[in-house]
């Protein structure tokens, strides 16, 4: 967590801190390889009403579209798919030995399935 603070400079992490630390990573000649697959490429305003956004949504929102222009602009791996689809990706991955997939969920889905 403490890492992908510093990277995005705020309190809230968003997926696109992660993608971004993945991508400095290599840059510096990490021996790494990423897709990151999301149905939306830029900032899902929805997320402006989750109370662990609302303190410093408007200054994410810029931070984050900024980078998803920056990954459109240096052509990062970003595949956007609806969300039947991802269910697919990720038994792809699973078919892969050498291949880890990261896939990150809203807590409250979770808990929502439980109760």
């Amino acid at each position: 967590q403490d890492l992908l603070r510093e990277a995005g400079g705020t309190q809230s992490i968003w997926t696109m801190d992660l993608v971004n630390v993945l991508e400095q990573r290599k840059r510096r000649g990490a021996l790494l390889s990423y897709a990151f697959c999301s149905r939306t490429l830029q900032v899902d305003l929805e997320h402006e009403s989750l109370r662990y956004y609302q303190k410093t949504f408007s200054q994410d929102e810029i931070r984050i579209n900024g980078l998803f222009q920056q990954a459109r602009t240096e052509q990062w791996p970003l595949i956007q798919c609806e969300q039947q689809r991802i269910g697919t990706l990720i038994r792809m991955v699973a078919l892969h030995s050498d291949c880890i997939a990261i896939v990150l969920l809203d807590n409250n889905v979770l808990k929502r399935r439980r109760g």
